[in-house]
């Protein structure tokens, strides 16, 4: 995972943790070729129920995280989102094309009903975005475990709870003798 960790600035208003500028354009780059094709691929299904399709980062919520965050968890959390949302993206075309071709008939929904991203429109903070999404958009709330279910549902604002750690986080961040309140320090 590349992602640089910013030394603390008491007057700065510059996150502590975002994704490298390289990966944050490789990244940006994949999610609107795949947008792009999923446009394609969905009004092209004989389908009158894709006039709507599936939107891998609806309002930027993963990006915006992705760019600058000064909680570890958050990154963290956004990283595993957006890894499934390009993944389900995935399957959604392969589901656009085999309609398509007529290979099959569209036996669930085309994408999620636009009504469950409304929250999106009035949250502006990035991480209560993240715990909407969680709690509102089924397919997000099943992959998370019981005990993800429990810290979300209880309130608790624990991210590394809610979203297990991404072993790419594991390696890179010792997480284990932080000074300030489980902020993350890079291992040197």
């Amino acid at each position: 995972m590349d992602v640089e960790a910013h030394e603390y600035e008491h007057f700065s208003n510059q996150p502590r943790y975002a994704l490298r500028p390289s990966m944050l354009r490789a990244v940006q780059a994949t999610i609107d070729e795949l947008q792009a094709a999923l446009a394609i691929a969905a009004t092209m299904t004989p389908s009158p129920a894709c006039s709507t399709w599936f939107q891998i980062d609806p309002k930027d919520m993963f990006m915006s995280i992705l760019r600058g965050s000064n909680k570890i968890q958050l990154i963290n959390a956004a990283w595993k989102g957006l890894s499934g949302r390009l993944k389900r993206g995935h399957e959604f075309l392969q589901k656009y094309l085999e309609e398509f071709e007529r290979r099959t008939h569209p036996v669930s929904p085309s994408s999620t009903v636009p009504e469950l991203y409304e929250y999106l429109e009035t949250e502006e903070d990035a991480e209560q975005q993240i715990q909407k999404g969680l709690e509102t958009i089924p397919s997000h709330r099943r992959q998370l475990s019981a005990a993800g279910q429990h810290a979300l549902t209880s309130g608790e604002r624990r991210w590394e709870l809610i979203v297990p750690w991404h072993n790419s986080f594991k390696k890179k961040f010792d997480f284990s003798g932080s000074p300030n309140n489980n902020l993350a320090w890079p291992i040197l």
